[in-house]
């Protein structure tokens, strides 16, 4: 005990355990932790089988002139959105998002038409024409207006039919325009069902005319 009391700094050290000691020996004491129960192990859920992604397919693109609007028709400028084209588009071997088409024309299409609207018969897609966002390919004979954006689907082995309306002007003195336009090889682009681009048409199609009065 004197010892323990020098030790641990308890004077008097006189070999006697009272309430000095006591108290440091108390002190000493830990509360015994109380042994915790093992947890059953958890089994082992059994992997799921991966499923197998579903294989998009190739496919292709075709694009005629479609009879009705007929070519040299009339339009009116004052009016909007009448119709001078149709393309019947049609999609073979997958599903085809079209998102791009290309009309040419042999004069500046600013002057005479104030938008392009493409339309698939629920939903128009609207184009701004400006000298721009004209392509000049060749000066003053050959202008393409771009449009982007169409964001339109053609399900596998149907036939879709895109009506092109114009909304048009006409430059301050004229009384009557012609305007001929085209759509050229590859002038209409789309993504198949394995994200690879489609074109239509393999070749142009034959140029048509409307005027604008």
């Amino acid at each position: 005990v004197v010892k323990y009391q020098t030790k641990n700094a308890i004077s008097p050290a006189v070999g006697f355990v009272g309430p000095i000691t006591r108290a440091k020996l108390n002190a000493t004491l830990t509360t015994p932790t109380t042994p915790t129960t093992p947890t059953t192990p958890t089994t082992p859920t059994t992997p799921t089988t991966p499923t197998t992604p579903t294989t998009g397919k190739e496919g292709t693109l075709a694009l005629t002139a479609a009879a009705t609007p007929s070519s040299a028709g009339t339009i009116y400028a004052g009016q909007e959105n009448l119709s001078v084209a149709g393309l019947n588009v049609k999609a073979l071997g997958s599903d085809i998002k079209l998102d791009r088409l290309d009309i040419n024309f042999t004069t500046r299409p600013w002057l005479n038409a104030s938008t392009i609207t493409i339309n698939d018969g629920t939903t128009d897609v609207v184009y701004n024409v400006t000298q721009a966002d004209t392509i000049e390919v060749t000066a003053g004979s050959s202008y393409t207006v771009r449009i982007t954006g169409l964001n339109i689907t053609v399900p596998d082995g149907t036939t879709k039919v895109l009506t092109i309306k114009v909304t048009p002007k006409l430059v301050a003195g004229d009384s009557t325009e012609t305007i001929t336009y085209q759509i050229l090889a590859n002038g209409l682009r789309g993504t198949d069902g394995v994200n690879i681009a489609q074109y239509a048409p393999a070749t142009a199609l034959t140029a048509r005319t409307f005027i604008v009065s």
